[in-house]
């Protein structure tokens, strides 16, 4: 399995960076072509072998056929042509035998080709151009130019390539004639370049180390996925981001479109953001709360405003990203929250209903959040979505708080009352919006930000069984209410069965919930100006330490057939992924914050603690790409 240790070589500070539009980076050239460049460059044998001859000549095509700054290769053969690597991310760097061999040596005129010079290159680069603990290059390769006494090789910036590593039994996996990653030579290289490919980059080269079992190579050029599918940074119980310079927040955030994600969903909700209040375990595994910021908690916010207005979340707004979700809350405790829906009960154990002076003032703060989001400058944003409810359906449920765990309130009975409650809460954050939108956009203060607001279901399979006999988020909130976009929490179908509500309907399939809840967004009144499929995944992920879970195929083909059914059947608007790093460790194995044992994790997560990228992700998420 691939290992992703960018995030230990390199401090990721880029409060707008974006994955960029897709450059030409793989190139079919003849071996005449590279003949024309260098004549000793005559053979296929020669390419072949990485001779150093055909190692300038790919670079100077690379500068004058290709407009790139320098290139390896070849990483294929196809149809006679070989493909070579050239982009302006390999910065061409004059040095000499002597300061090159100075780190593992093994490099001159006339041997250049073999493992430990590679090294040499490789680590030479790293350590040429370091500042502030952060090396500008990951690695290098070459020579691309050389003389009896000097040589040019060919650094990689950082900013824009991956190092991975890998089991040399995993390359072979990917080209079986690659019997040692050590060796030099187009059948290794192919190997490193499928493995790249695999991983959701265009291309790469290595071995950049290897110490006979595991091989590090450079992987350049994420290809962007999919900008249907977003990433979700909400919390995490690691890494431990103390030797960097950064928030938890923007890192994560920096961490999502270094992956290649152009969508992305964060949290603007200062309960869940802030540790006050929360449990011992709760502070042991984040006891700096969700996005670790105690300055931002210290302060009394008076509105969500406020709180899109702090520097932290500044580094989110000022990315340039598809589609932003943001989950939001007001901290305010004037303003009623999800929690009022059917959490405030009478003497009687009744629901109470919503007062208009409290739905005044949550439009009111809901319509200051759009005003602010439609007007401020340098929006490099094409859309936000806002979303307002987490999981409606268990908001429904809060009159049942007192029975534990969550999962066991699933088939209890909702009040008519928290019916009412959630249709007036969902529109009127509707109406605020659409009131924001009306007012801002088509004048000179629109800053070109499309912006909805997405209503999120849950418990949609116990609607199904029990449709017509109890009340229920999809069938009674929906139809009453018009959300931009309803967003489907889908583990109860995506992951299998959970609890039945019925004993005489069957339990329905993810595609069959999917369909049902389109039938009942279809019997709403709608006036918005969404003009795509309303309905989207809200939240899915994979728990891959969980035991029915923890085979790997398995994993890899339920997010292949989730993703298949949600984007290609249904053709649903947007899948969020939970998440970036996993939140949910036994806080009893945490003994020093942000250190944890992954074993003792959920395994919810993209991105391990040690770097490593999940199966979900590597096999799943990334081979949908996009523009």
């Amino acid at each position: 399995m691939g290992k992703l240790l960018f995030f230990i070589q390199v401090v990721i500070v880029f409060a707008s960076f974006s994955v960029e539009a897709s450059e030409q980076t793989l190139y079919s050239v003849t071996l005449p072509e590279l003949k024309q460049q260098i004549p000793a460059c005559d053979s296929n044998k020669k390419i072949e072998a990485y001779d150093k001859s055909c190692r300038v000549a790919i670079h100077r095509y690379c500068i004058k056929v290709a407009g790139k700054s320098s290139g390896f290769g070849p990483v294929n053969f196809e149809g006679g042509r070989y493909k070579v690597v050239c982009s302006n991310e390999f910065q061409p760097v004059s040095t000499t035998w002597q300061q090159v061999n100075h780190f593992l040596g093994g490099c001159s005129p006339k041997d250049s080709n073999n493992l430990r010079c590679q090294v040499s290159i490789s680590r030479f680069c790293k350590n040429n151009g370091t500042t502030n603990n952060s090396s500008t290059y990951l690695s290098g390769f070459g020579p691309i130019e050389f003389t009896s006494s000097a040589l040019h090789i060919a650094c990689v910036k950082a900013q824009k390539a991956t190092l991975l590593e890998a089991e040399n039994s995993d390359l072979k996996g990917y080209q079986d004639s690659c019997s040692d990653p050590r060796s030099s030579g187009l059948d290794c290289a192919k190997a490193f370049h499928k493995f790249c490919r695999a991983s959701g980059f265009k291309s790469g080269s290595g071995p950049a180390e290897s110490d006979g079992k595991t091989s590090q190579m450079f992987c350049v050029q994420r290809e962007s996925i999919d900008p249907r599918i977003s990433l979700v940074h909400a919390h995490g119980a690691y890494p431990d981001l103390g030797k960097y310079n950064d928030t938890f927040l923007n890192y994560g955030a920096s961490v999502v479109q270094f992956i290649g994600f152009q969508s992305m969903e964060v949290l603007l909700n200062s309960k869940d953001a802030c540790p006050q209040g929360k449990s011992e375990d709760y502070l042991r595994v984040r006891p700096d709360g969700y996005y670790r910021n105690r300055e931002d908690c210290e302060q009394n916010y008076q509105n969500m405003t406020e709180m899109a207005q702090r520097a932290g979340f500044q580094g989110i707004l000022n990315r340039q990203l598809n589609t932003l979700f943001i989950s939001s809350e007001t901290g305010n405790p004037a303003t009623i929250t999800s929690h009022f829906i059917a959490g405030r009960l009478d003497a009687a154990g009744n629901v109470r209903p919503i007062a208009k002076f409290e739905l005044d003032r949550l439009y009111l703060e809901h319509y200051q959040l759009a005003d602010y989001l439609l007007t401020r400058p340098d929006n490099k944003i094409k859309k936000i979505i806002l979303q307002s409810t987490n999981e409606m359906d268990w908001q429904l449920l809060a009159s049942h708080n007192g029975v534990q765990p969550l999962g066991k309130r699933r088939c209890l009975a909702v009040q008519p009352q928290a019916i009412k409650n959630a249709v007036l809460y969902w529109n009127t954050i509707q109406t605020a919006t659409d009131a924001a939108k009306k007012a801002n956009i088509g004048t000179s203060k629109h800053n070109g930000l499309k912006l909805y607001h997405a209503c999120e279901v849950n418990l949609v399979a116990k609607s199904y069984q029990q449709r017509g006999s109890v009340l229920s988020a999809s069938e009674d909130v929906i139809p009453q209410t018009a959300c931009d976009l309803y967003g489907y929490s889908a583990y109860d179908t995506a992951l299998g069965v959970a609890e039945s509500c019925s004993q005489s309907v069957p339990y329905p399939s993810f595609q069959e919930a999917v369909k049902y809840l389109k039938e009942q967004i279809s019997k709403g009144s709608y006036y918005g100006d969404y003009s795509g499929e309303r309905l989207y995944i809200s939240e899915f992920g994979i728990p891959e330490n969980a035991v029915s879970f923890k085979d790997p195929v398995k994993r890899v083909n339920l997010i292949n057939e989730v993703l298949r059914v949600a984007l290609e059947k249904e053709k649903l608007s947007y899948f969020n992924y939970w998440q970036l790093y996993d939140g949910d460790c036994d806080p009893q194995s945490i003994k020093v914050p942000y250190q944890v044992d992954y074993a003792k994790c959920s395994g919810f997560a993209v991105m391990r603690p040690d770097g490593s990228l999940t199966d979900a992700f590597l096999k799943g998420l990334s081979q949908r790409r996009g523009q």
